[in-house]
């Protein structure tokens, strides 16, 4: 098992993908199984209106 030190990076990575992953559930939540993934990924993006967040999440569905 591999022993990393706690960082600053890692803490704020962590935030950001705690609030990634709890949108991604959101707007499954809201919009239900089925739909193809476009749609999640529209409905997500429109929750980051911010470039950065939007590029990395393009990328990860892409």
């Amino acid at each position: 098992m591999m022993n990393h030190k706690e960082t600053k990076d890692t803490k704020r990575s962590d935030e950001l993908s705690n609030l990634i992953i709890g949108a991604a559930i959101e707007v499954h939540r809201h919009l239900g199984p089925g739909l193809l993934e476009s749609a999640y990924e529209e409905c997500l993006l429109i929750n980051f209106n911010v470039p950065i967040v939007k590029q990395g999440i393009r990328r990860i569905v892409n």
